[in-house]
């Protein structure tokens, strides 16, 4: 099974050059266009890495990491954070 990488973007041209590459290079790739989205879906089926951008609407990609590194089922998924 691929590595699950979940990008965490509100801008769709950046969600569709990180898909492109993530998948080129041999990654399954899920998306949220917000934070809340993407805590709905960390808790559904937990990526291997993520993803997030630190402006987004909703929940902030602070928050969301926060809240990746408390729960103890998520706390050793790798995240990476732009601004």
């Amino acid at each position: 099974m691929k590595p699950l990488v979940l990008i965490v973007e509100d801008e769709a041209p950046l969600v569709a050059l990180l898909r492109y590459n993530l998948e080129k290079e041999g990654f399954a790739v899920a998306e949220a266009a917000d934070g809340e989205e993407a805590l709905l879906q960390i808790a559904e089926r937990r990526p291997d890495a993520v993803l997030l951008d630190w402006m987004l609407p909703l929940v902030s990609g602070i928050e969301v990491c926060r809240q990746i590194r408390r729960a103890p089922a998520t706390r050793s998924t790798r995240s990476a954070s732009a601004n």
